[in-house]
Protein backbone atom coordinates (compact mmCIF):
# COMPACT_ATOMS: atom_id res chain seq x y z
CA UNK A 1 0.00 0.00 0.00
CA UNK A 2 1.16 3.51 -0.56
CA UNK A 3 1.25 6.27 1.56
CA UNK A 4 0.94 9.72 0.08
CA UNK A 5 1.30 13.33 2.01
CA UNK A 6 -1.35 16.08 0.69
CA UNK A 7 1.61 17.86 -0.62
CA UNK A 8 2.09 15.65 -3.05
CA UNK A 9 -1.23 15.44 -4.90
CA UNK A 10 0.12 18.75 -6.94
CA UNK A 11 2.39 16.06 -8.65
CA UNK A 12 -1.16 15.72 -10.44
CA UNK A 13 0.43 12.90 -12.95
CA UNK A 14 2.81 11.08 -10.76
CA UNK A 15 -0.57 10.55 -8.70
CA UNK A 16 -2.63 9.12 -11.18
CA UNK A 17 -0.09 7.02 -12.42
CA UNK A 18 0.33 5.63 -8.97
CA UNK A 19 -3.29 4.84 -8.57
CA UNK A 20 -3.03 3.40 -11.71
CA UNK A 21 -0.79 1.01 -10.32
CA UNK A 22 -1.26 0.36 -6.92
CA UNK A 23 -5.29 0.53 -6.94
CA UNK A 24 -5.09 2.37 -3.71
CA UNK A 25 -3.45 5.04 -1.72
CA UNK A 26 -3.51 6.04 1.72
CA UNK A 27 -3.27 9.96 1.95
CA UNK A 28 -1.43 11.49 4.52
CA UNK A 29 -1.89 14.46 7.25
CA UNK A 30 1.58 15.42 9.20
CA UNK A 31 2.60 11.88 8.71
CA UNK A 32 -0.89 10.17 9.85
CA UNK A 33 -3.08 7.85 7.43
CA UNK A 34 -6.14 10.14 7.19
CA UNK A 35 -7.94 9.30 3.89
CA UNK A 36 -8.03 6.43 1.78
CA UNK A 37 -8.38 6.71 -2.08
CA UNK A 38 -9.20 3.90 -4.57
CA UNK A 39 -9.18 3.53 -8.05
CA UNK A 40 -12.65 2.82 -9.70
CA UNK A 41 -14.60 2.71 -12.83
CA UNK A 42 -17.31 4.96 -13.58
CA UNK A 43 -19.56 2.47 -14.49
CA UNK A 44 -19.42 0.83 -11.44
CA UNK A 45 -19.38 3.48 -9.21
CA UNK A 46 -22.51 3.42 -7.26
CA UNK A 47 -21.96 -0.41 -6.42
CA UNK A 48 -18.37 0.28 -5.32
CA UNK A 49 -19.37 3.23 -3.02
CA UNK A 50 -22.36 0.85 -1.60
CA UNK A 51 -19.78 -1.79 -0.52
CA UNK A 52 -17.87 0.46 1.15
CA UNK A 53 -20.34 2.21 2.64
CA UNK A 54 -21.68 -1.27 3.87
CA UNK A 55 -17.76 -2.33 5.28
CA UNK A 56 -18.59 1.12 7.30
CA UNK A 57 -21.56 -0.14 8.72
CA UNK A 58 -20.39 -3.54 9.75
CA UNK A 59 -17.18 -2.36 11.40
CA UNK A 60 -19.89 0.37 13.72
CA UNK A 61 -22.09 -2.57 14.21
CA UNK A 62 -18.86 -4.52 15.75
CA UNK A 63 -16.95 -2.01 17.51
CA UNK A 64 -20.65 -1.64 19.42
CA UNK A 65 -21.10 -5.15 19.95
CA UNK A 66 -17.73 -5.14 21.79
CA UNK A 67 -18.05 -2.37 23.24
CA UNK A 68 -21.20 -3.36 25.57
CA UNK A 69 -19.34 -7.33 25.76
Amino acid sequence: MTYIGVADLKQSKKFWETLAHEKEIVLTRDGRPGALILEIHPESLEATLAAVRRAFFSDAVATARTRRS
